[in-house]
């Protein structure tokens, strides 16, 4: 009874905890010049968006590239792999096949919001830009965001049997260095407080490009910062970016790592970090000048949400999933009268496997089934339990994924009555997670046409 009592007061502790940080989290919203000055909002709201320039482009996310010279076995190896569910070994395959067929399909540019290395070491960059090269060769244009990964990341080690030793992480000049061919070089506008910057690859058409991290809080003795953020320097620097942009009558798009919107109902409420700090606020100005389509990464899924602010502005959040998760997805997207025509290709086939697109779902699978049982370990489940309970969480997840869920016929949770009591005290914590997760949020996610003059 003690040690019951003991892991309850832990557990209790745990969500007070995750109570404060969410306070925290959210604490003191930005206030922005369109909410304090009357006529800056009347100025703005009597500007008619204009209709976004007929283009076609691809969007990439989280393509964590990793230079298997730091090792590829041992221990330490796979320990890592085993708290997490990325295809590290095959990430260059993976990228190389998407990039091919980039190149056959030929869009104008390229957007790539973050997470472009597992976690940020020098020798994974220079993988990446010899790739983005490719690209760069056959007249496509690429444009990159950092993601949380990327920069500062006391992760990146090199790994030697049972041990792991520090390797060399990118800084924020070493960014900019590396991928001035990328983005930067074209810039018509940078943040001096961040890796943000704008560009215009089209007459009429600006793209913010927003570095949403916090690597500059990172410290190299603790985990890296996950989750977003836009500091008030940079925040004013983008209001006052999006003002010139309305005046000037330029269509505009942004893209960046961090969610500006939820992708499920419990979104805030589970994963934040997965969020930019203030989103909804942050969401709402986006909107009220006129960004009608973001682009983001980081949760590694494939999907889009929409909202409607008060103001009757909207923004779509078109989420790209991971090359090194299943399915491996990238997208086209071609604007055309005011329609966003988005389609979804997969990585189906790379030199390592005959099968990829069924080892990918198997490996992305056993993550998740992995990674959920380290953690329920944690709250002291059974193996019997864990057994039962980490399918359930994998298939919620992979059909996020996937995208455009469809609630299974079957049981999407677990039967209480078949476990032991810290298995039904982690199920009813997540059972909301799960139900959640399966209830996919207007519009559609993969092909779709979006209405980028009136909205849903």
């Amino acid at each position: 009874m003690k040690k019951y009592l003991y892991s309850f007061g832990i557990i209790v502790i745990i969500l007070a905890v995750i109570g404060i940080y969410r306070l925290v989290y959210y604490e003191n919203p930005p206030y922005f010049l369109y909410q304090k000055n009357a006529s800056l909002y009347d100025e703005i709201v009597s500007i008619k968006p204009p209709q976004y320039p007929n283009i076609t482009f691809a969007t990439l996310s989280d393509i964590h590239i990793y230079d298997k010279n730091l090792g590829n076995s041992g221990e330490a190896f796979q320990a890592y792999l085993d708290s997490d569910r990325k295809m590290l070994l095959e990430s260059e395959h993976i990228l190389k096949a998407a990039i091919d067929d980039i190149i056959v399909k030929k869009p104008s540019f390229v957007l790539i919001s973050g997470d472009l290395t597992k976690d940020g070491e020098i020798l994974s960059h220079h993988i990446v830009v010899k790739h983005l090269k490719r690209l760069q060769d056959s007249n496509i244009h690429v444009y990159v965001v950092p993601g949380n990964h990327d920069i500062n990341n006391s992760d990146a080690k090199r790994f030697n049997g049972n041990y792991t030793t520090p390797v060399p992480s990118a800084n924020k000049e070493d960014f900019t260095s590396m991928y001035h061919d990328f983005g930067y070089q074209e810039a018509i506008s940078k943040d001096t407080d961040s890796l943000s910057y704008i560009i215009e690859p089209i007459d009429g058409l600006w793209i913010f490009a927003l570095d949403t991290n916090r690597y500059r809080e990172n410290v190299a003795t603790k985990p890296p910062i996950v989750g977003g953020k836009l500091y008030d320097t940079t925040l004013e620097w983008l209001e006052n970016q999006l003002i010139i942009a309305n005046k000037q009558g330029k269509a505009i798009l942004a893209f960046f790592h961090h969610g500006v919107l939820q992708h499920y109902d419990k979104n805030e409420e589970f994963y934040p970090e997965y969020l930019l700090q203030h989103y909804k606020h942050i969401g709402e100005m986006l909107a009220f000048y006129n960004v009608r389509l973001a682009f983001t990464g980081h949760f590694h899924a494939n999907d889009i949400s929409f909202f409607r602010f008060q103001h009757g502005k909207f923004i779509y959040d078109v989420e790209t999933g991971s090359l090194v998760s299943a399915p491996s997805p990238y997208r086209f997207i071609t604007l055309q009268d005011n329609r966003a025509d988005i389609s979804t290709f997969h990585v189906t086939n790379i030199s390592r496997h005959e099968n990829f697109a069924a080892f990918a779902r198997n490996y992305t699978k056993n993550g998740f089934e992995t990674l959920a049982k380290n953690i329920m370990e944690s709250y002291w489940v059974s193996k019997e339990d864990q057994e039962y309970i980490a399918p359930f969480i994998s298939k919620a997840f992979i059909a996020h994924y996937y995208g455009d869920e469809i609630v299974p016929q079957d049981e999407i949770l677990p039967d209480s009555s078949k476990l032991g009591l810290f298995g039904k005290i982690v199920l009813s914590l997540k059972k909301d997670l799960i139900i959640s997760i399966w209830n996919d949020i207007n519009p559609a996610d993969n092909n779709v046409v979006l209405d980028v003059e009136n909205g849903l």
